[in-house]
C-alpha cells in the first residue's frame, strides 16, 4: 500500500530558519523603547508613540500581537525576530511594535488590533491605517517575505514603471536599484530591468555592498540575470550572508524549479535544478536530489527513470526512512514488471518493515510476493497486515482485496 505524500510538500522547501538566539524584554505597551540584545527587530512598546515616530518618519509599522503563552508566538520571538537579516529589513522599513495581549492592562488594546488567535501580525501604512495581516509563525525568509507584501503598493510600481521609459533613469544605478527592490515587494521582477541595471555594472561593482544586498534578496528564481551572478560569485555570498544561508537560498529557488519543470512538463528544467543542488555546499543534497528525482518522474509517469533513480541510490545508500522505501516498494509493484526490479522491489520492502512493522510495509510486501509468484507466503504476509491492522484500528480493505485477487488464481506458484 501507498501511503506516499508528495515530497515539496512535506520539505516546506521555501522555508529557510537560520537564526540566533535572542533576549526576550518585558513586554508591556507602557514601556517607550526598548532595543533588545540581539541583531534582530527593534521594537517599541508604546503604541501612540510608535505612530507618532511612524508619522514623523514617513515609515511603516509592523505590530506583533501575540500572548505569553502562546507557542508560534515562543517560536518567532525566538527563532525569526533575532534573525541579522530580518532584523536589517524590518528596522529599515518598518517601525516595531510588540505587545502580549496576555497581560491585564494590555487586554483593553484589542479593540485597536481586533485579534482572534495568537500570534497576529499587522501592518499599517504612515498614516496609520492597516494594510495587511496574517497570523502564525513564519521562518525569516518568509517573514520577510511578508514584509516585503504590506510595503508594496501597485500605484507606486505603476509609477516606477512610467519614469523607467526615461532614458535618464535607465542610466541611473540609483534608480535602477531603488526600482528593482519595490518590484521586489511584489514578487515579480521584470528581467529586462535587471539587464539594464547589470549593463552599468562593472565586474568588481557586482560584488560591492550595495550590489551584494540587492542580488541577494531580488534574486527570486533561476532565470534571474542576478541568479548567474550569485551564482559565480557563490563564495563572496557565502562570506558576506553566510555558507547556510546562500546554499539553502539557492536551493530553495532549485526546488521552485522543478515545481515549474512539473506543472510544465519539462525534463531541462528538471536537470537544470538537479544541477544546481549538486553544486550546493549542503550535507544532504545527495539525498535532496534523490527525492526530488522520484518525485519528478512519479509526476511524469516515467517508470523506468523512477526505477533508475531507485535503484542505483538505494544500491550505495542505506535508507532509515521506512515510509520512503515503502513507497518506492509499492511503486515498483504497481508500475513495474520486470522479474530482477520486483525482487529488489521486494528487498526494500522488507527493509522497510525491519525498521518499522506497521500495516502499509507489510500488504505492500504481500502484494509484491503475490506478483512474483511466491503465494503462500503472500498470504502469510497478508494475514500478518489485516492482523497489524485490526490492531491498530486501520482499514484493511485494500489486503482482503488483495488476497481475492489472487485466491482467483491470477497467479499460482
Amino acid at each position: 500500500m501507498n501511503n506516499y505524500i508528495c515530497f515539496l510538500l512535506i520539505m516546506g522547501f521555501l522555508s529557510l530558519n537560520a537564526s540566533a538566539q535572542g533576549k526576550k524584554p518585558t513586554d508591556t505597551h507602557s514601556v517607550t523603547t526598548a532595543k533588545e540584545d540581539h541583531k534582530g527587530i527593534d521594537f517599541h512598546y508604546d503604541w501612540e508613540e510608535v505612530k507618532k515616530i511612524a508619522k514623523e518618519q514617513n515609515k511603516y509599522i509592523f505590530a506583533d500581537v501575540y500572548a505569553s503563552w502562546c507557542g508560534p508566538c515562543k517560536k518567532l520571538i525566538r527563532e525569526t525576530f533575532p534573525n541579522e537579516r530580518v532584523g536589517d529589513f524590518y528596522n529599515e522599513n518598518f517601525i516595531n511594535f510588540k505587545v502580549d495581549m496576555n497581560e491585564t492592562e494590555n487586554k483593553s488594546m484589542n479593540s485597536i488590533f481586533r485579534v482572534r488567535a495568537f500570534p497576529t501580525l499587522i501592518y499599517y501604512n504612515p498614516d496609520g491605517e492597516e494594510v495587511y495581516r496574517y497570523m502564525g509563525f513564519r521562518p525569516a525568509e518568509s517573514f520577510i517575505r511578508e514584509g516585503r507584501r504590506a510595503l508594496f503598493d501597485k500605484d507606486v510600481l505603476a509609477q516606477y514603471e512610467e519614469d523607467y521609459k526615461n532614458k535618464k533613469n535607465k542610466k541611473s544605478s540609483k534608480f535602477l536599484a531603488e526600482y528593482i527592490n519595490y518590484m521586489n515587494n511584489g514578487g515579480v521582477i521584470k528581467p529586462d530591468v535587471v539587464e539594464t541595471y547589470l549593463n552599468l555594472q562593472s565586474k568588481k561593482d557586482l560584488t560591492n555592498a550595495t550590489n551584494t544586498d540587492l542580488i541577494f534578496e531580488a534574486t527570486l528564481d533561476v532565470n534571474s540575470p542576478f541568479f548567474k551572478v550569485l551564482q559565480e560569485n557563490k563564495a563572496h555570498f557565502e562570506k558576506d550572508k553566510g555558507i547556510f544561508e546562500t546554499n539553502m537560498k539557492i536551493r530553495n529557488m532549485a526546488i521552485m524549479n522543478v515545481q515549474t519543470a512539473i506543472q510544465e512538463k519539462d525534463d531541462s528544467k528538471f536537470d537544470q535544478s538537479i544541477s544546481i543542488i549538486e553544486g550546493l555546499t549542503l550535507d544532504n543534497k545527495e539525498m535532496l536530489n534523490f527525492q526530488l528525482k522520484l518525485d519528478y518522474y512519479l509526476k511524469m509517469e516515467n517508470w523506468d527513470a523512477y526505477k533508475r533513480a531507485a535503484n542505483d541510490y538505494l544500491a550505495d545508500n542505506e535508507l532509515t526512512n521506512h515510509s520512503l522505501l515503502n513507497n518506492i516498494a509499492w511503486n515498483f509493484y504497481e508500475q513495474i514488471d520486470d522479474k530482477e526490479d520486483l525482487a529488489k522491489a521486494e528487498g526494500y520492502a522488507r527493509a522497510a518493515i525491519k525498521i518499522k512493522s506497521v500495516y502499509n510495509n507489510h500488504d505492500t510486501l504481500a502484494a509484491l510476493l503475490f506478483k512474483q509468484g511466491k503465494t503462500n507466503e503472500g498470504k502469510e504476509m497478508a494475514d500478518k497486515a489485516i492482523n497489524i491492522a485490526k490492531a491498530t484500528k486501520k482499514n484493511f480493505k485494500s489486503t482482503l482485496d488483495l488476497l481475492e485477487k489472487y485466491d482467483q488464481g491470477m497467479l499460482k506458484e
